[in-house]
């Protein structure tokens, strides 16, 4: 099965440093297969028959192992990618980018399990204007036209799990990209 990992709180201000070059290998000797990252903030693309749970397990243990401290590891299959991003509830929300088109101001919280329905309600108090959020499951669309930086609206989505990790909508399309480009070469 291909799977989509995403590493929380990776290479971030100084902290939990892990070389991308050095997290392949780590991977790798795990026994997953075909192993790409993407940029330095914990993305990867890989293969492996074994369960979601066991993929997570084992690359926790490993960073644990190998780079010392404990990073919480959120993983989506391709299908499930592929249908985060047909289903973007932002009508109106991209606009053209150089030759494509790259939602402005979007991103997505990835959760490990559905959040609860109350903590989800408590997020209505926070959005500053125009922005908007959408809950599909264990993601958490995020229309943000001022950025991340001071929106009070993701500081509160990182509090609806204990897993939680956030991807602007360019990195979400290059990882559909890049797991798509690996399906066919594999």
């Amino acid at each position: 099965m291909r799977y989509i990992g995403l590493l929380r709180a990776v290479n971030v201000g100084g902290k939990n440093t892990i070389p991308m070059a050095d997290l392949r290998s780590a991977l790798q000797d795990i026994e997953l297969d075909h192993v790409r990252t993407y940029i330095q903030s914990g993305n990867m693309v890989f293969d492996s028959d074994l369960t979601e749970d066991a993929v997570q397990d084992r690359i926790e243990h490993q960073i644990q192992q190998r780079f010392g401290f404990h990073i919480d590891v959120i993983l989506r299959t391709v299908t499930e990618f592929d249908r985060l991003i047909a289903d973007l509830p932002f009508a109106g929300a991209s606009e053209p980018a150089s030759s494509a088109s790259s939602p402005v101001g979007v991103s997505v919280a990835f959760l490990n399990e559905p959040p609860d329905p109350d903590a989800v309600a408590a997020l209505d108090r926070y959005p500053s204007p125009g922005e908007q959020y959408r809950v599909v499951s264990r993601n958490v669309y995020l229309l943000l036209p001022n950025g991340t930086a001071r929106s009070k609206l993701v500081a509160q989505v990182q509090k609806l799990g204990p897993r939680v990790t956030v991807r602007n909508w360019k990195t979400v399309q290059k990882l559909q990209a890049m797991a798509a480009a690996d399906q066919n070469d594999a």
